[in-house]
Protein backbone atom coordinates (compact mmCIF):
# COMPACT_ATOMS: atom_id res chain seq x y z
CA UNK A 1 0.00 0.00 0.00
CA UNK A 2 1.72 3.25 1.40
CA UNK A 3 5.08 2.14 1.61
CA UNK A 4 5.48 0.84 -1.49
CA UNK A 5 4.36 3.64 -3.23
CA UNK A 6 6.85 5.96 -0.84
CA UNK A 7 9.70 3.75 -2.03
CA UNK A 8 8.20 4.34 -6.00
CA UNK A 9 8.45 7.77 -5.26
CA UNK A 10 11.69 8.13 -3.65
CA UNK A 11 13.31 5.66 -6.56
CA UNK A 12 11.95 8.35 -9.02
CA UNK A 13 13.23 11.25 -7.27
CA UNK A 14 16.51 9.74 -6.88
CA UNK A 15 16.23 8.57 -10.37
CA UNK A 16 15.23 12.12 -12.00
CA UNK A 17 17.88 13.45 -9.69
CA UNK A 18 20.61 10.88 -11.39
CA UNK A 19 19.33 12.43 -14.88
CA UNK A 20 19.26 15.77 -13.96
CA UNK A 21 22.99 15.55 -13.24
CA UNK A 22 23.49 13.19 -16.15
CA UNK A 23 21.90 15.80 -17.84
CA UNK A 24 24.39 18.80 -16.43
CA UNK A 25 27.42 16.50 -17.45
CA UNK A 26 26.31 16.37 -21.12
CA UNK A 27 24.76 20.06 -21.84
CA UNK A 28 21.16 18.34 -22.66
CA UNK A 29 18.21 20.27 -21.34
CA UNK A 30 17.06 20.35 -17.76
CA UNK A 31 13.78 21.20 -18.93
CA UNK A 32 12.89 17.65 -20.59
CA UNK A 33 14.56 15.76 -17.61
CA UNK A 34 12.22 18.19 -15.93
CA UNK A 35 9.00 16.84 -17.77
CA UNK A 36 9.70 13.78 -17.64
CA UNK A 37 9.51 13.95 -13.45
CA UNK A 38 6.32 15.64 -13.68
CA UNK A 39 5.26 12.62 -15.84
CA UNK A 40 6.37 10.30 -13.50
CA UNK A 41 5.35 11.92 -10.43
CA UNK A 42 1.94 12.40 -12.06
CA UNK A 43 2.01 9.09 -12.82
CA UNK A 44 2.40 7.41 -9.64
CA UNK A 45 -0.05 9.87 -8.00
CA UNK A 46 -3.15 8.72 -10.40
CA UNK A 47 -1.95 4.84 -9.34
CA UNK A 48 -2.20 5.71 -5.88
CA UNK A 49 -5.49 7.31 -5.80
CA UNK A 50 -6.97 4.54 -7.96
CA UNK A 51 -5.43 2.05 -5.77
CA UNK A 52 -6.99 4.20 -3.00
CA UNK A 53 -10.56 3.72 -4.65
CA UNK A 54 -10.16 0.27 -5.16
CA UNK A 55 -9.11 -0.21 -1.44
CA UNK A 56 -11.94 1.76 -0.41
CA UNK A 57 -14.68 -0.06 -2.60
CA UNK A 58 -13.53 -3.50 -1.65
CA UNK A 59 -13.99 -2.60 2.21
CA UNK A 60 -17.37 -0.98 1.17
CA UNK A 61 -18.16 -4.13 -0.71
CA UNK A 62 -17.19 -6.01 2.71
CA UNK A 63 -18.69 -4.19 5.36
CA UNK A 64 -22.25 -4.67 2.81
CA UNK A 65 -21.75 -8.36 3.07
CA UNK A 66 -21.89 -8.20 6.78
CA UNK A 67 -24.70 -5.88 6.98
CA UNK A 68 -26.30 -8.51 4.73
CA UNK A 69 -25.30 -11.18 6.88
CA UNK A 70 -25.98 -10.09 9.65
CA UNK A 71 -30.07 -8.86 8.30
CA UNK A 72 -30.05 -12.59 7.76
CA UNK A 73 -29.15 -14.26 11.19
CA UNK A 74 -31.80 -11.65 12.39
CA UNK A 75 -34.51 -12.95 10.03
CA UNK A 76 -33.17 -16.21 10.80
CA UNK A 77 -33.28 -15.97 14.36
CA UNK A 78 -36.74 -14.24 13.75
CA UNK A 79 -37.96 -17.22 11.78
CA UNK A 80 -37.26 -19.47 14.53
CA UNK A 81 -38.78 -17.84 17.43
CA UNK A 82 -41.85 -17.74 14.84
CA UNK A 83 -42.09 -21.13 14.00
CA UNK A 84 -41.56 -21.63 18.04
CA UNK A 85 -44.60 -19.68 18.76
CA UNK A 86 -46.58 -21.68 16.10
CA UNK A 87 -45.56 -25.06 17.72
CA UNK A 88 -46.51 -23.85 20.88
CA UNK A 89 -49.61 -22.35 19.74
CA UNK A 90 -50.15 -26.06 17.46
CA UNK A 91 -49.84 -28.05 20.26
CA UNK A 92 -52.21 -25.92 22.72
CA UNK A 93 -54.63 -25.94 20.27
CA UNK A 94 -54.66 -29.81 19.67
CA UNK A 95 -54.42 -30.49 23.97
CA UNK A 96 -57.76 -28.56 23.67
CA UNK A 97 -59.26 -30.23 21.15
CA UNK A 98 -57.98 -33.12 22.79
CA UNK A 99 -59.57 -32.15 26.10
CA UNK A 100 -62.55 -30.83 24.32
CA UNK A 101 -63.18 -34.44 22.70
CA UNK A 102 -62.84 -36.54 25.77
CA UNK A 103 -65.42 -34.10 27.47
CA UNK A 104 -67.81 -34.92 24.31
CA UNK A 105 -67.17 -38.73 24.70
CA UNK A 106 -67.78 -38.77 28.43
CA UNK A 107 -71.00 -36.04 27.64
CA UNK A 108 -72.53 -38.56 25.37
CA UNK A 109 -71.72 -41.65 27.55
CA UNK A 110 -73.11 -39.84 30.17
CA UNK A 111 -76.22 -39.03 28.10
CA UNK A 112 -76.29 -42.89 27.03
CA UNK A 113 -76.34 -44.33 30.43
Amino acid sequence: GGDAIKRAIDAAVEDVEQRLRESIRQGTDKDVVIRQYEDRMRELVESNSALEAKTRSASEAAQLLSRQKNDMDAASHRNTEALDQMAEEYSRLAAESEIRQQRDKLHIEELSR
